[in-house]
């Protein structure tokens, strides 16, 4: 079972977007998947309410409850686990982070949001865990997104797909679905699978190495 942590103390960079997106991004392609939500503003678990579908499975756990929850998963033959964390440095990502077989680190293509990302980063390579930055709500024009790849790429990782700052990332969160179902031709969705794709081979060579 994959574990993939979603870790940031940045409030806005998209991270639970990206959390429920690559879970149904992750569902079409075959995983068996478990969102987990920790993050005390229960986004997800909201997002959630509003499916017309099961899968994903999503359930909401305080922190101490996760290593429950990850034998649950465990038990019941998930093939993938994302935990969508609190925006903030707290036992929540400790615990997820320790648990994880990979995360990832939602960043805005900004100086401000790589600054930002630091404490996160900082955390993750104490516990000693493989990561990868994922650039979110990207402008279509500008040379933003690359300076910030750019400026990352000296931390760690950062994933070669990202995401776009795009009407139906927020259309299809309001109700309940995936870019990949709510226009499943439409660029945001093309940008998802391809991050999902991307993380799903290096979160196999990394946990394989």
């Amino acid at each position: 079972m994959e574990i993939w942590t979603l870790a940031t103390q940045k409030g806005g960079a998209g991270k639970t977007t990206l959390a429920a997106n690559l879970a149904v991004a992750a569902s079409a392609a075959g995983e068996n998947v478990l969102l987990i939500d920790l993050d005390p503003q229960a986004s997800a678990s909201k997002w959630w309410e509003r499916r017309e579908v099961e899968a994903p499975a999503l359930v909401k756990l305080k922190p101490e409850e996760l290593a429950e929850g990850l034998a649950m998963a465990r038990a019941q033959s998930y093939s993938l686990v994302l935990i969508d964390t609190a925006g903030k440095e707290s036992i929540e990502h400790n615990e997820a982070i320790i648990a994880a077989s990979f995360c990832l680190i939602p960043c805005q293509p900004s100086v401000l949001d790589i600054e930002a990302v630091s404490p996160t980063v900082e955390q993750v390579k104490r516990i000693g865990k493989n990561f990868a930055f994922v650039l979110t709500r990207c402008p279509s024009s500008g040379n933003d997104q690359q300076s910030t790849r750019e400026g990352l790429s000296g931390h760690g990782l950062v994933a070669k797909a990202s995401m776009g700052e795009r009407k139906d990332f927020k259309h299809s969160f309001g109700v309940g679905e995936g870019v990949t179902e709510y226009a499943p031709k439409g660029k945001a969705a093309l940008e998802v699978t391809a991050l999902f794709d991307w993380v799903k081979s290096k979160s196999r060579r990394l946990t394989a190495a």
